[in-house]
């Protein structure tokens, strides 16, 4: 009899266990990336600019509902400071959280994330603000971007603001007397024609320490704002380009490639730390075999290269340069929009 009640309230346990993911999109920061900055925009009274894209690679935050035990138990992996600094805000300043039923956290990546340059703090913190507030909405991307501060990191607005909104976007930053920042979102609805099509992504291995190389650029910035300004132009442009290309998008997709040039050449001699051998190698290899941009993403150091193909021959030039990539161990990845973070219930009886 004891062991027919025991398996009756595993069963009834079982039935009433919810699993809940909460996804969300993985940023490319194609122009202005440094220009989001406090010290350039707060500080220093500047309006920076970026021009970014979501890629089709989540990091997803999953839990099991309800608790059956006290507390939250955290995947090693995740059981990090930052976490704890959500889980804690969101506690402390969301009405009728739900972080208190949460019984087993973990996260799932679609791609590596550590030290990519891919803003996955920030997509972490806002798929756990998914999973544990029933308004998402109600911790904004500034009180995020707060967040991550908090635990010691020199991260910029952009990550979070992408974060909070998927798509194709130019945000701009601006100084706010009462806020200290705040930002404009400008949708660039063509730009996913260029991801779609004219956008490679290639994995370049290696470690780096993202916070200390944000802090030395950040501690540079009194002395390079004439080159995060001239960074924010260049994504505004960017951005022009893409929305008045009537007739001309071969023309346009080569002159983006241009000013990706241009932005990288100006971040690459910004501070020590952002590129090395290797990275160069990859982004001479790019374009060598075609490619009329290309530029490392994040902080510096490794992660992502992007490279941008022409329109004329595009399928055979992104042949050319996936093949030589390959060769030297820069591994293409497959790119698309995306456009909004997901929440998704999952009921296991």
């Amino acid at each position: 009899m004891g062991s027919d009640a025991s398996g009756g309230a595993e069963r009834e346990r079982r039935e009433d266990l919810v699993i809940k993911i909460s996804s969300v999109p993985l940023r490319v920061s194609l122009l202005g990336g440094g220009t989001d900055m406090p010290e350039f925009v707060e500080i220093g009274g500047n309006v920076g600019a970026c021009l970014v894209m979501s890629l089709p690679f989540n990091v997803s935050a999953v839990a099991s509902i309800p608790s059956y035990t006290e507390g939250v138990h955290v995947d090693p992996r995740v059981d990090t400071p930052l976490t704890s600094a959500v889980i804690e805000h969101i506690a402390e300043n969301v009405p009728s959280h739900i972080a208190a039923d949460v019984d087993q956290l973990t996260m799932l990546e679609d791609v590596p994330t550590k030290g990519t340059g891919l803003g996955s703090s920030a997509a972490w913190i806002r798929a756990l603000i998914g999973l544990l507030s029933p308004v998402s909405r109600a911790v904004d991307a500034s009180a995020a971007y707060g967040i991550e501060r908090s635990v010691g990191s020199s991260c910029g607005y952009q990550d979070h603001v992408a974060a909070a909104n998927p798509g194709f976007n130019l945000f701009s930053f601006h100084p706010d007397e009462k806020h200290g920042w705040r930002y404009k979102t400008e949708a660039v609805h063509s730009g996913s024609w260029l991801m779609r099509d004219h956008v490679r992504m290639y994995r370049v291995s290696g470690h780096r320490d993202s916070n200390s190389i944000l802090a030395k650029q950040a501690a540079s910035v009194p002395n390079k704002i004439d080159a995060l300004v001239e960074m924010a132009r260049l994504a505004r442009e960017g951005a022009d380009l893409l929305r008045n290309t009537e007739g001309r998008w071969d023309e346009t997709v080569s002159q983006i490639g241009s000013l990706v040039n241009q932005s990288w050449k100006i971040k690459r001699a910004y501070a020590a730390g952002v590129s090395n051998a290797v990275v160069d190698s990859a982004i001479a290899c790019a374009l060598a075999h075609g490619a009329c941009g290309a530029k490392l993403l994040g902080a510096g150091g490794c992660g992502y290269v992007v490279a941008i193909v022409p329109d004329r021959g595009k399928e055979s030039v992104t042949t050319r340069i996936d093949t030589a990539m390959e060769e030297l161990g820069f591994t293409p990845v497959p790119m698309q929009l995306t456009l909004k973070p997901t929440t998704k219930v999952h009921n296991i009886g």
